[in-house]
């Protein structure tokens, strides 16, 4: 099964790359968008170290799929044999474009969670757990590719790709085995999902109760709520503890002496007083610790109480901006949180900058004079400078 996939994916590759490197054969594939009143679009070629790009050439490969049969037939003629030097590829039958344009509903989830968690301008973090829910939710529905000949709208599908699959081949002879094969492939993603995520820390979970888009937490079961929701009390909690402590510092009663250290770690240690617990009702400072909480409690139930509608397109960080004062306890934890990344690719972006930047004909280059381009070429869009404007004032 995978062997077939692999052999269809390979006949795409071999066909987009050779239009791609024959200026002859890619005039003729321009035209035959012409001649079809489409708009002139270059197919896309993949790259080893990039999964995401095979997806690319695959959809891209799907959306042209006439102008690509109408080429390799053409190949098979004696006018497109004298016209290419009897250039042979791959025949892809209608049956292989079946089983790949279902394979790429299947891996379509995964591209769009690696785009969407890998950007750098907007919190990613907060937003895996819910992505990697909706993965393995989408992996567990069995009904994916089934028609339901009782359902005269099976096509008023919500997911446009899948509308388009069940209407382009729902009544060829050959779809239910084709389905069968892509059940099988199902079933190896939802397996192999399980296994790279299991045993995951679920003391994460909390932390996407501070998107205000997802809040609620809908993809969560409603023993996991809860668990969210004392796991964000205590982090909540903590901090303010903390900060409690910083606006109202202790008296000075921790200063050891020269000489009683030892006493402290003896078997007369037990004369000494035991240190103060944090969950105690009231410090020596007079801090009320048990109002403390129960005032960070009422905060977190008015926050994930609100009936404030969140736009998808509004971000967090704008959200906090707005709304920060009305959270004091909250919004430092938003701020610490919605500032991580979910994946290491920013950091390797400014690697590849350094690499751009620091070449062998630059090697001159002081490690200061490297830092301060990469800075600003990764900050030149945050702080609004003009490119232009700074190239004029240098020459």
């Amino acid at each position: 099964m995978i062997s077939e996939l692999v052999k269809i994916v390979s006949s795409i590759r071999k066909v987009v790359k050779y239009v791609k490197k024959s200026t002859i054969a890619k005039d003729y594939f321009e035209n035959l968008q012409i001649a079809q009143g489409h708009k002139t679009l270059a197919l896309d070629l993949d790259v080893r170290t990039r999964w995401n790009s095979t997806f690319a050439m695959i959809r891209k490969a799907l959306r042209l799929k006439d102008e690509i049969c109408m080429f390799t037939n053409h190949l098979t003629t004696s006018t497109g044999k004298k016209e290419f030097n009897r250039k042979k590829l791959p025949l892809i039958s209608e049956e292989e474009w079946c089983l790949i344009h279902g394979l790429s509903i299947l891996i379509e989830p995964f591209d769009t969670a690696t785009v969407t968690l890998s950007g750098e301008k907007y919190p990613t973090f907060v937003f895996a757990m819910p992505i990697l829910r909706v993965i393995k939710s989408f992996l567990m529905n069995q009904d994916i590719f089934t028609i339901n000949s009782n359902d005269p709208n099976f096509l008023l599908e919500k997911d446009d790709e899948i509308k388009k699959f069940k209407a382009a081949y729902s009544e060829e002879i050959f779809y239910n085995d084709v389905t069968k094969k892509l059940k099988y492939v199902q079933r190896n993603l939802l397996d192999q999902f399980k296994e790279r995520f299991r045993g995951m820390d679920i003391s994460i979970l909390w932390t996407s109760v501070l998107d205000p888009r997802i809040r609620s937490l809908k993809h969560l079961t409603s023993v996991e709520r809860i668990t969210a929701k004392n796991l964000f009390v205590e982090e909540v909690y903590e901090l303010a503890f903390l900060k409690a402590q910083e606006e109202f510092p202790e008296l000075h009663t921790t200063l050891e002496g020269r000489n009683n250290n030892n006493m402290t770690k003896s078997k007369f240690a037990e004369i000494f007083d035991s240190p103060p617990k944090a969950n105690s009702a009231t410090s020596s400072s007079g801090v009320d610790y048990r109002a403390l909480r129960c005032r960070i409690e009422r905060e977190v139930d008015a926050y994930m109480d609100l009936t404030q509608f969140v736009s998808p397109s509004l971000s967090p960080l704008e959200w906090w901006k707005r709304n920060g004062t009305f959270f004091p306890n909250i919004s430092p934890i938003a701020r610490k949180w919605l500032c991580v990344p979910a994946t290491s690719t920013p950091s390797e972006r400014v690697f590849s900058d350094c690499g751009l930047a620091g070449t062998a004909k630059r090697s001159a280059l002081s490690s200061d004079a490297l830092q301060h381009q990469v800075t600003l070429r990764r900050n030149i869009d945050a702080v609004g400078l003009d490119v232009e404007k700074i190239v004029k004032l240098i020459s």
